[in-house]
């Protein structure tokens, strides 16, 4: 039997182990052996290092940023994976663990890629920063800038550390100024509407990669949409 209680007040812990023993002597009696020893300063320290974890754990999962380890012996398996990065990948945490990229992602095609990229860090031996542009785990394309790290744990096991950032925002933000920049150059070049009006939705199709271009006013009184200009590839500014 084996009990952990206080002793005098709830700073002060104490291990009791008892044991139930023959002397062998006297066959027929039971003896009982009882050990108590102070386990104060190692309660403590168990319960800093909860509180720690706990904080960290509380940490890794706040920040908007993914951040994942894997364990390159044992097939590059995930060992951890943090809140952001498992809504990313369209698991829970506790899925990640355990699994490699082949098992989490439905693209076999992307989880080569990643392998890939892991084997060629691995043999470089140094950290390396670089962007990717994958699926999410809703299908939903991603742009990622993107740290992996190799290093050794403690026990001497090789791992790789990855450190994500989401920059889909951004990038598409960057992208919006760079369009607004360009049409107001084009306004500013050229005086005629409808040769600015096509520049526009040249860089409208380019942008978003759609093959035609439509231009509506909306008319409060009938509450419809008057399409009033149409851009194709195979013609210029349609006026209707």
């Amino acid at each position: 039997m084996e009990v952990e209680y206080r002793a005098g007040n709830e700073h002060c812990w104490r291990n009791f182990r008892l044991k139930a023993s023959r002397d062998l002597s006297q066959p027929q009696k039971m003896l009982l052996i009882g050990v108590i020893q102070d386990i104060t300063e190692i309660t403590e320290n168990v319960c800093q290092l909860k509180d720690t974890l706990n904080l960290w754990n509380l940490v890794l999962d706040t920040i908007p940023v993914m951040i994942f380890a894997k364990k390159v012996d044992d097939d590059f398996r995930y060992i951890i994976g943090n809140r952001s990065f498992a809504e990313f990948m369209g698991h829970s945490v506790h899925d990640i663990q355990g699994h490699t990229d082949f098992d989490l992602f439905a693209s076999r095609e992307a989880a080569e890629l990643f392998r890939q990229k892991d084997l060629e860090i691995m043999k470089n031996g140094r950290a390396e920063e670089f962007f990717e542009s994958p699926l999410d785990g809703n299908g939903n394309p991603r742009h990622l800038r993107t740290n992996k790290i190799p290093f050794v744990s403690a026990s001497g096991e090789a791992m790789l550390l990855g450190v994500t950032i989401d920059i889909t925002e951004l990038d598409a933000r960057i992208q919006s100024e760079e369009f607004t920049n360009n049409a107001l150059s084009q306004i500013l070049l050229e005086n005629d509407f409808n040769s600015n009006l096509q520049k526009i939705c040249e860089s409208i199709r380019n942008q978003f990669r759609c093959d035609r271009v439509s231009l509506a006013i909306y008319d409060r009184h009938t509450d419809a949409f008057q399409i009033e200009y149409r851009h194709a590839p195979d013609c210029n500014i349609c006026l209707l």
